[in-house]
């Protein structure tokens, strides 16, 4: 409380004063608290800006991104038509097994013997499945036979392949009869219920 002695001009300084004092607390408190306010704002703003442009790319790889999905499920979708299937891997071997025989068989070869390989595990509905098959041909036909396995629409891998003489002692007219030992790789869809896999 001012007291009541004091000159109007003293009244007038104290006043002024007391305005100064609290202006400059004010000042002194304030400007960092509005400075800190603006920068917060300021750095959500730019979090904002670059969550917008994100999504802004986002969507305009989307529709790139939905195409590509869809073309390489057109592509599974086609190679899953190629693939062998049967209701086990065990009936998937002999199936791949009956298919390269007839394969060597059509290019002249003679099977002498084969062994199935069927991976017991299934895993998404496939299995893996191979058959090591032996053979006598001449080099000719293991051409043909290379030929017809890689050119197979059903997607098959030839693991490996031995080739060597079946008689080292054998006469002139039987000089280029070659002992073939291959083994040929496929995923199988294996549907054990029958169903859709």
């Amino acid at each position: 409380m001012i007291a009541p002695n004091l000159s109007t001009a003293d009244r007038r300084a104290l006043v002024f004063g007391a305005f100064a004092i609290a202006l400059i607390v004010g000042l002194g408190k304030g400007a960092p608290a509005i400075r800190s306010w603006h920068s917060a704002r300021v750095a959500i703003a730019r979090d904002l800006g670059g969550q917008l442009a994100s999504a802004r790319t986002g969507a305009q790889w989307l529709g790139a991104l939905n195409d590509t999905a869809a073309a390489a499920t057109a592509r599974l979708d086609s190679v899953r038509a190629l693939m062998l299937r049967a209701r086990s891997p065990e009936s998937a071997a002999a199936s791949l097994a009956s298919i390269v025989s007839a394969i060597l068989t059509a290019k002249g070869a003679d099977v002498v013997a084969l062994n199935l390989q069927a991976d017991s595990v299934v895993r998404l509905g496939m299995a893996r499945v191979g058959v090591r098959i032996s053979a006598e041909t001449d080099v000719a036909g293991l051409a043909a036979i290379l030929v017809a396995l890689e050119s197979r629409p059903m997607p098959m891998v030839l693991r490996e392949l031995s080739i060597g003489q079946p008689d080292p002692g054998a006469p002139v007219t039987k000089a280029d009869a070659l002992r073939v030992d291959l083994v040929v790789q496929t995923l199988a869809r294996v549907e054990r219920n029958g169903g859709r896999s």
